[in-house]
């Protein structure tokens, strides 16, 4: 949860200042501000399924798959993670990173 806390601050300064932020990439990248804008709104779908994730990756648990046999299976976080994205989409796809990271815990 506190991990989910911290993508949900993450998500509302985004939003907060996604005007600036899609002005900074439009000077940066050349990027027409509506493209810089739309590209932003796609990233914040995925911060928000990021969001929700929690619930989805608990783990699981198999009863009975063989004769008293039990499957169990545990996420853990591994830690620091990296991404390397490219450079067209330099907003976008660093926040569809973030989201396939959290897949790995």
């Amino acid at each position: 949860m506190a991990r989910e806390r911290y993508l949900q601050d993450f998500l509302v300064a985004l939003k907060k200042n996604t005007n600036e932020f899609a002005e900074v990439l439009s000077k940066e990248h050349g990027k027409l501000t509506p493209d810089a804008l739309g590209e932003f709104q796609r990233g914040f779908e995925m911060v928000e399924n990021a969001c929700n994730i929690n619930s989805i990756y608990l783990g699981e648990s198999l009863e009975n798959i063989s004769k008293n046999v039990d499957c169990y299976s545990f996420r853990h976080p591994l830690g620091v993670c990296a991404g390397v994205c490219a450079f067209n989409f330099p907003a976008m796809i660093p926040l569809w990173v973030s989201f396939n990271i959290l897949q790995i815990f």
